[in-house]
């Protein structure tokens, strides 16, 4: 086990499976055993147990995604041949069976097929879906390779259910409406999100607010693959971003870094919209309202503005009572958090986010914690809401009445 887990500034991305941790080589550094962190305040830690690190890509490699076994590694790494009139290899996925021990390329370029690179692969919990962002066309039927493009593209290995032919890959970025065609305008910086089965992948892509050019800014589709291709349902945009254009000097993110639970129910997001999610008191129908912040009076240049962490459930009934949307980063008194707050993770159940926030105050109890001098410096502390909380306590059998998240500082 790894304690206070440290990125430095060329870190890449870290995964986990139970007892198996999947990291690049020069991105992370450990304080388990060496006390505090350059800028750290002195703490006391235990030592971490001895444990073995193995090489699991042939030639550098980075983005590793892990099964829930530990068995199936996939990640980037440069392919195994140099394209014609290309001078490198592009970036391909490969994957690690570590039970078979074998190393895998899964992006191998079709003959006739331009040639291009494939990026951030996420694999399911079951180990047996994989999905990739890539430039390459692996669908002609639906994918017809034109200009700069990037895909999401699936594939389920051999020996799980519904297994793919090796090499072969499905398309899941297609339009909503009309006949299904690759988009071709997925976010080339942005990891899917897989479901524990499979079942559900999450992309962000470019937004088409009113007027239907793209934007500079993303938006979030879920796509659910039990629905044949082109059938309704089977791809459906995140509400909560607004369709109109932000003021000339707002420079909005949109919708971004998508996480999902095991069941493909809850997704936790980051956006810099204001989402408005009410319940009418009498009807009891929901409401969601989205609009871009305001910039700062007198601003003489492009304004960023603090994203939030948000939680989207897929399945919230009419008759619940519960809301599609629920700020996550949120402060005691359940306003948006001060800061930028960004990056979570969730669990395999979905009541559960980690994320980042550069606000402090999150947790009532932050300031009894000591503060390394990085997150003095406004760059984050990592911050855990337990959202659904069966009898959330403070102490052994001690519930905190009426309470309905906590959030707590790590």
């Amino acid at each position: 086990m790894l304690r206070n887990l440290i990125p430095n500034s060329r870190s890449r991305r870290g995964v986990l499976s139970a007892g198996v941790v999947a990291l690049v080589g020069t991105g992370w550094f450990s304080t388990a055993a060496g006390g505090a962190a350059p800028g750290e305040a002195d703490a006391t830690v235990s030592p971490a147990p001895t444990h073995e690190v193995v090489v699991e890509s042939a030639a550098g490699g980075s983005f590793p995604a892990v099964s829930g076994d530990g068995r199936r590694i996939a990640f980037v790494a440069p392919a195994s041949s140099i394209p014609d009139g290309l001078t490198a290899a592009p970036d391909g996925v490969w994957l690690r069976d570590r039970e078979v021990g074998t190393l895998t390329e899964l992006t191998v370029l079709p003959e006739g097929l331009r040639p291009g690179a494939s990026r951030h692969p996420a694999i399911s919990r079951d180990g047996c879906t994989v999905a990739i962002v890539t430039e390459l066309a692996f669908d002609l039927f639906r994918d017809d390779d034109r200009g700069d493009r990037w895909d999401v593209y699936r594939t389920v290995l051999p020996g799980c259910p519904g297994a793919f032919e090796p090499g072969t890959w499905q398309v899941v970025s297609t339009t909503a409406v009309g006949e299904p065609v690759a988009r071709g305008d997925v976010a080339a910086d942005q990891a899917p999100a897989v479901a524990g089965s499979g079942s559900t992948i999450v992309y962000a892509r470019r937004a088409v607010p009113d007027g239907g050019d793209l934007a500079a800014w993303t938006s979030l589709d879920a796509v659910d693959l039990t629905i044949p291709v082109g059938e309704p349902g089977r791809v459906i945009s995140a509400p909560g971003l607004p369709t109109s254009i932000p003021a000339s000097d707002l420079v909005p993110v949109g919708q971004r870094e998508p996480a999902i639970s095991d069941d493909g129910r809850f997704i936790s997001l980051t956006t810099d919209a204001v989402i408005t999610d009410d319940l009418d008191a009498t009807s009891g129908e929901e409401t969601i309202a989205a609009v871009w912040p305001t910039a700062p009076p007198g601003a003489t240049s492009a304004v960023h503005p603090d994203t939030q962490v948000y939680r989207w459930d897929r399945q919230v009934s009419a008759d619940s009572g519960e809301l599609t949307f629920r700020l996550v980063s949120a402060n005691p008194a359940g306003e948006p958090a001060g800061g930028a707050s960004s990056s979570s993770s969730i669990s395999q159940l979905g009541d559960v986010v980690a994320f980042v926030s550069a606000d402090p105050d999150l947790d009532s109890t932050t300031a009894e914690l000591p503060r390394p001098a990085e997150f003095q410096r406004g760059l984050g502390q990592i911050y855990v809401a337990d959202l659904d909380p069966e009898v959330p306590t403070v102490a052994p059998g001690e519930p905190v009445p009426s309470v309905p998240d906590r959030i707590v500082a790590m």
